[in-house]
């Protein structure tokens, strides 16, 4: 006998509009390209100022029997959790894109690794869910900024060394072709 004051035996999670809040530290589920990039820009930003500041460390305390070899053994250390972290974010990014999570082996072929990158950094995610579940919610603000910021960081890091380089080479050049003029 069927009570009609039960409630409704269907999956609601499969519900159209129903998304997850994505979790840095974790292996199971989907990552979108702007979360995925602002992810691992902090990750190796973090990197490069925790080592940073063990190589300042070491290289004040020059009792170290030898301080290179020091910085060597700490970066290794601190990178083998960037590198699963990283490895972990590409593998929900190919679930976003409805691939296989065994595609991430692909990062550590040399040359491929760079296509693969640009796969993952612009290949958009699947709509609605997937085989691997629910799309992600949407970015909050923080993670639109970090992510918005890497680009216009990566260019004018890009300009800022290379436009005095460019100034060089252009008076080099000037002083070169005004000397071969006498």
């Amino acid at each position: 006998m069927s009570n009609p004051y039960l409630a409704p035996g269907a999956a609601l999670s499969d519900a159209p509009g129903d998304t997850y809040q994505p979790r840095v530290f974790a292996w199971k589920g989907r990552l979108g390209r702007l979360r995925y990039l602002s992810y691992l820009c902090c990750a190796y930003l973090l990197s490069m100022v925790v080592l940073g500041l063990a190589g300042a460390a070491l290289s004040v305390a020059r009792r170290l029997p030898d301080p290179a070899s020091w910085e060597m053994l700490l970066s290794i250390v601190f990178y083998i959790p960037v590198l699963g972290l990283s490895l972990a974010w590409a593998k929900r990014r190919f679930n976003d894109v409805n691939r296989s999570g065994w595609l991430v082996l692909l990062l550590v072929i040399p040359v491929v690794n760079f296509f693969v990158g640009l796969y993952l950094a612009f290949a958009g995610g699947s709509e609605g869910a997937n085989d691997y579940g629910p799309p992600p919610a949407p970015n909050p603000v923080l993670v639109k900024i970090v992510g918005l910021l890497l680009p216009l960081l990566i260019i004018g890091g890009t300009v800022a060394v290379m436009y005095p380089a460019i100034k060089l080479a252009q008076e080099r050049m000037d002083a070169g072709s005004s000397s071969g003029r006498l």
